[in-house]
């Protein structure tokens, strides 16, 4: 992990729980269901969230019936994510993962 993607994971860890807490504006909700109804529409079944945060969109996704995998930089957000998930038997959410091992130059 590069300096610059370990200061901003310790920087989302920190701001984890305002962000788990805050309510998305309401463009963002808009522009979340529009893409939403285009997955249904054209009979998609799974999403990979990259950039997950603490999971709320997650969430959105598996309200509409969508198996979810996510991703994210943030240990604390994927914490967040995977306590979210646990509190739940959904078998349609498969993983939230950090991403905590060294990047890997393309064509290597």
């Amino acid at each position: 992990m590069s300096a610059l993607e370990a200061d901003l994971a310790t920087y989302y860890d920190q701001e984890a729980g305002e962000r788990a807490g805050r309510d998305l504006q309401p463009r963002r909700v808009e522009h979340r269901a529009a893409f939403l109804d285009l997955l249904v529409a054209e009979g998609r079944h799974r999403v990979v969230e990259v950039g997950t945060g603490p999971g709320v969109d997650a969430q959105a996704f598996l309200a509409r019936g969508l198996a979810v995998s996510g991703v994210d930089l943030s240990p604390e957000h994927v914490r967040r994510a995977r306590e979210w998930v646990s509190t739940r038997t959904s078998p349609r959410c498969s993983a939230f993962l950090s991403r905590t091992t060294p990047s890997t130059p393309a064509g290597r």
